[in-house]
């Protein structure tokens, strides 16, 4: 049977790779085929135990993002050799967790922090998103866990919006 494979480094001898973090997301781009459309581009990146980072690929889907195509996504990623990944960090697209599960069941999913932060947009008028960035900041950065919920609640206790913003109804609890 062998030795396990090193993480996060690619074998010539058959056998799989495991990565510590791979970073999945999709953007969408004006791509010409006969007309010129909006197309989404699926990217793969992994990053290694040594903090080198390999794309695994690039995918020009036809339609919108979907759960559907991450599917076949990672499972082409799983059938050219990706045993496994400890983390992938990806957006808040509903069922991309089921998907991520059904290819790697152990792998822990983590949204990306820029997605979590365009999310928390929403509770804000666009004339306070600079001010709502500035402000989560410490709460992201924090080195713990326990630093992070202190930032939190400094967030929350700090009166940071306009008076535009207590207008609005889609307001979080606690504020």
């Amino acid at each position: 049977m062998g030795e396990p494979p090193d993480i996060g480094v690619a074998t010539t001898d058959g056998n799989r790779r495991v990565y510590p973090v791979i970073f999945i997301d999709c953007v969408h781009v004006k791509i010409r085929d006969g007309q010129v459309a909006n197309r989404p581009i699926y990217m793969a990146l992994a990053v290694t135990c040594e903090g080198t980072r390999e794309i695994l690929g690039l995918w020009a889907g036809d339609g919108g993002e979907g759960a559907k195509y991450w599917m076949h996504v990672l499972t082409e990623i799983k059938n050219r050799g990706v045993a496994d990944a400890c983390m992938l960090v990806c957006d808040g697209l509903k069922g991309l967790q089921e998907a991520i599960e059904a290819v790697w069941p152990a792998a822990v999913t983590q949204t990306c922090v820029v997605h979590l932060l365009r999310a928390s947009f929403r509770y804000a008028a666009r004339q306070d998103w600079d001010a709502m960035a500035k402000a989560l900041r410490p709460v992201y950065t924090a080195a713990t866990e326990a630093a992070a919920l202190e930032r939190f609640y400094e967030f929350q206790v700090r009166r940071w919006w306009t008076e535009s913003a207590r207008r609005t109804t889609r307001q979080p609890a606690g504020f």
